[in-house]
């Protein structure tokens, strides 16, 4: 994996026993100095790029020209946040939302690095038409999701086994989300820190109105297990944590609710689920994680979603893997998941 080199998760497990993860599923990429970049691959990932809406996109009149904090960065000129319909505070449950995931700065962590901004834009908003043509009466919005905190396979700064990206980048990326008016998602693997100082990092992004949280408990680690290497676990108590932060955030800022979602593809992922506790001004996603083929998708979204109903859970979530679930589940399959998958996130 090299020292110094941002770790790239590209790869989940089907569930499976706990213990080692295979080697296989490491991968090194960019290194330490690459994450300190506003731009990858040559391109400025906050220009403009084309702003033709389809039915799938919530209309630009539910957004707002509202500056954002000067610690955020923003470039100048840069659009309002998208907003919730007026008359609403929340995206779910009347809304799909249809996101990309991964890093600017690779393509091995996620389709979000793999593409030039613009054809980034236009696949996304296919993939996100696909959802509204087999489920019209269900908005979707695409979203970005930024792996903001990356594991790492090495202590790196601190000795936490994770690594920040910059403000610089993240303000990148909601830019590029705000002019083509959609979401962002900020996606922590915590390593060997914790999630109340990952969020509390990313607070300045986090009070934007149209930024996301996801937390990924694979990436959870205790002291002396290694991310890449094992298979981590998130206690009840760090979601419960996370959920009241970001509940006084939207209180105090007059928010509209957030979403916070949870991966899991295993169950000593998440062992204590029953006990979280969501709060007022968060909207709970369990994202069904893991690849495989369609039976194998299906069959874990049952087991995590379906089959729990005592689960803490007012939506359900799905992520699908372009390069690694064969075949890919269809968006018509997707959605008629029990209960329909709101979240749907592409890697």
């Amino acid at each position: 994996m090299g020292t110094g080199g941002v770790l790239l998760w590209s790869h989940r497990a089907a569930p499976s026993p706990p213990g080692r993860r295979p080697a296989a599923s490491k991968h090194a990429a960019a290194g330490r100095s690459a994450a300190g970049s506003a731009t990858a691959r040559g391109t400025s990932r906050a220009s403009k790029v084309g702003t033709a809406h389809t039915k799938t996109v919530v209309p630009p009149k539910h957004t707002t020209h509202t500056p954002a904090p000067p610690s955020v960065g923003l470039p100048a000129g840069t659009p309002g946040p998208l907003l919730p319909p007026k008359g609403s505070t929340a995206w779910l449950p009347a809304h799909r939302i249809v996101a990309y995931y991964g890093n600017p700065l690779t393509s091995v962590m996620g389709v979000l690095g793999a593409y030039p901004p613009a054809t980034l834009v236009a696949r996304l908003r296919a993939q996100a038409a696909a959802y509204a043509q087999v489920s019209p009466k269900t908005p979707v919005v695409p979203a970005l999701d930024l792996v903001a905190t990356v594991a790492q396979g090495s202590p790196s700064a601190g000795g936490k086994y994770r690594l920040r990206m910059t403000y610089a980048l993240a303000a990148q990326e909601l830019a590029l989300a705000r002019q083509n008016h959609m979401l962002l998602i900020l996606d922590l693997q915590v390593g060997q820190s914790s999630v109340p100082s990952e969020v509390r990092y990313w607070k300045p992004f986090l009070e934007q109105p149209d930024v996301q949280l996801a937390l990924d408990p694979e990436f959870d680690m205790p002291p002396g297990k290694i991310p890449g290497q094992w298979v981590g676990t998130m206690h009840a108590s760090s979601v419960n944590w996370a959920l009241r932060y970001v509940s006084q955030m939207v209180r105090q800022r007059h928010l509209p609710s957030k979403i916070v979602e949870v991966y899991e593809f295993r169950s000593d992922m998440l062992p204590h689920w029953y006990k979280i506790q969501p709060q007022p001004g968060t909207q709970v996603v369990f994202n069904t994680d893991g690849f495989g083929g369609q039976a194998l998708k299906i069959h874990n979204y049952h087991a995590f979603i379906t089959r729990q109903p005592l689960k803490p859970v007012r939506y359900g979530g799905i992520k699908l893997f372009y390069h690694n679930d064969a075949p890919l589940l269809q968006p018509a399959q997707v959605v008629a998941l029990q209960p329909s998958p709101l979240v749907v996130t592409y890697q």
